[in-house]
């Protein structure tokens, strides 16, 4: 899938949500020449009863039963919490780097990064470090 879904959390951080495309719904599915009816309509998962790679599959073909903005908008009355505010659909393309995730805002209806918000830096834990 091509897009992300941005928002503003509570606390004013930025928050990216990645619609998984095998969650869309389908209503039909042909696979080896064979065609499956859905009804009624379900995630693409749910149909082939686990996570679906959409790119690897050879003679695959789904029959959305709903359009991506439906899907996107599926997506954000699940995952974006109800306080949120400044949503907006971002191209993956469009994203700034995710090193910078923790100073994201949206301003004038875009993903940006503040440069006034202070950077965290990712820490991984060595081996020798105890649980």
């Amino acid at each position: 899938m091509d897009w992300r879904i941005a928002y503003t959390r509570s606390d004013g951080g930025g928050a990216i949500v990645t619609p998984i495309a095998w969650a869309r719904k389908v209503s039909a599915v042909t696979m080896a020449g064979k065609c499956k009816i859905i009804d009624p309509p379900r995630p693409l998962d749910l149909v082939a009863g686990r996570p679906v790679d959409l790119t690897s599959m050879q003679a695959f073909a789904p029959e959305w039963a709903e359009s991506e903005d439906e899907f996107l908008s599926r997506v954000k009355g699940k995952a974006v919490p109800p306080e949120a505010t400044d949503i907006i659909v971002v191209r993956v393309s469009e994203l700034p780097d995710l090193k910078d995730r923790h100073a994201f805002v949206i301003r004038d209806g875009k993903l940006t990064v503040d440069p006034d918000k202070p950077r965290v830096k990712q820490y991984l834990p060595s081996p020798d470090d105890s649980a």
